[in-house]
């Protein structure tokens, strides 16, 4: 009685978390194999307790195996069948078990094998490499984010540009939680949010920083009240910067040309990536490893609309 009530709780769980995770789950997923794969990311808890469950089946079919081969199990010594007649299934289902788990290891070792696999590690390394010394840099996306957090962090890498993610900065607490991780970043209201009263917007966010910090952003921004005060973006390596078109009768910081940027391509122009040749039979669309090839590919077509739009 103790086991069902206990079995029972698990099922529940599952199916409480497979039903209501994802009603919630506000990705769509039609045509989106990258969002497939982010849910898939939310499986491994439910997948913990059907792995208990086939614990549960594997108990079952040892009891049930001399039931269906019980001339094996009556032929088998004492010794040899679990210490009783007829417990056959006792002895012969561990080694069962075993050769499946070593032939699905096998069949699927080649695909699963990350030792090799450093693509995320020297996507974050060339972002970095191409920013400017102390940069403001205002990601957005999990996979910049994160990988660049971490490389700052453990490995001391880079701990000159500060990276905040925007969409970390529209959360009530990171402006008052975070700010002293950031000297002398101004934050210009308590959380970036547009459309509230204690909120800001890019264009306020922009004004505050300008002649401290290059600012740059990744992924865009969420509001475009930038442009409106005269900033616009060009590419830079990973990254786009807010620069001011050239004003000559109003010189002041932060100005560009179009013939000042096309001069200094070459420095930060994104080299070819040395996961160039990245297998999409093991890394197909959805990984963090396609999604970052795919940034490579967007970072220098963003340079040749721009150089097409050159006046």
């Amino acid at each position: 009685g103790r086991q069902r009530g206990v079995r029972m709780w698990l099922l529940g769980s599952l199916l409480f978390y497979l039903l209501f995770f994802h009603a919630l789950a506000n990705l769509p997923l039609r045509w989106r194999p990258d969002n497939v794969e982010i849910i898939k990311r939310f499986w491994m808890q439910p997948a913990a307790v059907e792995c208990i469950f086939t614990g549960f089946g594997l108990a079952s079919v040892s009891r049930l195996l001399p039931l269906a081969l019980p001339y094996l199990g009556r032929a088998l010594p004492v010794h040899l069948s679990g210490g009783k007649e007829g417990g056959y299934g006792a002895s012969v289902l561990p080694v069962l078990v075993g050769a499946v788990l070593c032939g699905w290891a096998r069949a699927n070792w080649a695909h699963m094998d990350q030792s090799d696999n450093y693509v995320v590690s020297q996507f974050a390394v060339q972002i970095l490499d191409l920013l400017p010394k102390s940069a403001l840099f205002l990601t957005m996306t999990d996979l910049v984010t994160n990988s660049l957090r971490y490389t700052q962090v453990c490995h001391h890498y880079r701990q000159d540009v500060y990276v905040a993610d925007q969409n970390l900065m529209s959360a009530e607490w990171f402006v008052d939680g975070q700010m002293r991780n950031f000297p002398g970043v101004a934050f210009p209201a308590h959380i970036y949010w547009p459309s509230r009263p204690d909120g800001f917007n890019m264009r306020m966010m922009v004004d505050n920083n300008f002649g401290k910090f290059r600012v740059m952003t990744f992924a865009g921004t969420k509001d475009k009240s930038f442009e409106d005060a005269g900033w616009k973006q060009i590419p830079y390596g990973y990254a786009e910067e807010f620069v001011r078109p050239m004003d000559l009768n109003n010189l002041g910081p932060w100005q560009c040309n179009d013939s000042m940027w096309a001069e200094t391509v070459p420095m930060h122009l994104p080299p070819t990536p040395p996961y160039v040749n990245l297998s999409l039979t093991k890394y197909p669309e959805g990984t963090w490893e396609y999604k970052a090839l795919d940034e490579y590919f967007i970072a220098v077509n963003r340079y040749g609309i721009y150089a097409f739009n050159l006046q």
